[in-house]
């Protein structure tokens, strides 16, 4: 599933196989393989989309000025901010 940026949906990023007819009639041991699998890319994405509020909070603080010293604005900023989601 892709949301209306074009991005995919966690879902769809973390291949999941449950309701799968492959899934139900794999080995018990395949399906832990999957089961982990799925919840290590989530726990990959939780850290990774923490991370980026951590960075972006740390951006949004700045005031004005320090900006203008680095060479930005405040628009520069919003919009890398926004294409990467």
């Amino acid at each position: 599933m892709l949301f209306e940026n074009g991005s995919a949906s966690l879902e769809s990023r973390c291949g999941l196989y449950f309701a799968t007819k492959e899934f139900a009639e794999a080995s018990p041991g395949r399906r832990r393989k999957w089961t982990t699998k799925i919840f290590a890319k989530l726990r990959s994405w939780i850290f990774h989309r923490r991370e980026t509020g951590r960075v972006t909070a740390a951006w949004r603080n700045l005031d004005d000025r320090t900006l203008k010293d680095i060479g930005a604005t405040r628009f520069d900023l919003e919009y890398i901010l926004l294409r990467q989601g």
